[in-house]
């Protein structure tokens, strides 16, 4: 209230009554602050990597990572992924991507919805995947899977591996809620592995993991293959 104009007298009033003067600068409230309560997110992760991974091979899942929400919506800004194996981005395998599930919670990329792909680092071996409008409400939960995408024969090392892990709730831009969950949450590790064929103990000559012929006894020296 800044002067004496502010204040109404009711009822009658009495001879001397009025309203004496204000102080200087008026009567002032002390200030208080209007905040929501904290939210929850939880984080679970499953990997799906697999053992090994051919040249070429796409979307080759390595990570679902469930979304739970509570006291509220939760929106996820970003997420940064750490490379924690030997494999290079670029070169050993060329994007990693974010996909959203469809809900019937199994991996598809025919199906899920693809949010971010990257081709290179953020910083170091990390990868901070920027989200848009990403929230997760109270009793529906959302579900991400990790992707790779394998290099070239000539782009790609064998014996090199891919593993990807989100070190710490840090890892998730939540604004002022709290990320909740057992860090680190890491894939499995997949083997890059040769495009060359094999021949295994018995006489079966594997071909990116395709039994394309059987022989009775040792195969020794080349064998050509028409499809």
């Amino acid at each position: 209230l800044t002067d004496r104009t502010f204040v109404t007298l009711q009822g009658q009033a009495q001879p001397g009554d009025g309203v004496a003067a204000f102080p200087t600068g008026g009567l002032n409230s002390s200030l208080s602050t209007i905040s929501r309560s904290v939210r929850d997110l939880t984080v679970v992760g499953t990997s799906l990597a697999p053992a090994t991974a051919q040249p070429s091979q796409a979307n080759v899942a390595m990570l679902k990572l469930d979304l739970t929400a509570t006291k509220g919506d939760v929106s996820v800004n970003s997420f940064t992924v750490d490379q924690a194996g030997l494999a290079q981005l670029g070169t050993d395998f060329t994007a990693m991507s974010v996909y959203l599930d469809d809900g019937d919670g199994a991996f598809d990329p025919t199906q899920d919805t693809l949010l971010v792909s990257r081709g290179s680092y953020s910083t170091g071996s990390s990868v901070t995947f920027a989200l848009t409008s990403f929230v997760v409400q109270p009793g529906t939960g959302r579900a991400l899977y990790l992707t790779v995408d394998i290099g070239s024969a000539t782009q790609m090392t064998p014996g090199r591996t891919v593993k990807l892990q989100l070190a710490a709730a840090t890892s998730f831009n939540v604004g002022q809620d709290q990320v909740l969950g057992a860090f680190p949450i890491a894939s499995g590790t997949t083997t890059l592995a040769d495009d060359a064929p094999e021949v295994e103990t018995g006489g079966t000559l594997v071909y990116n993991t395709r039994v394309v012929a059987k022989f009775n006894e040792q195969v020794t020296g080349a064998a050509t293959l028409s499809n």
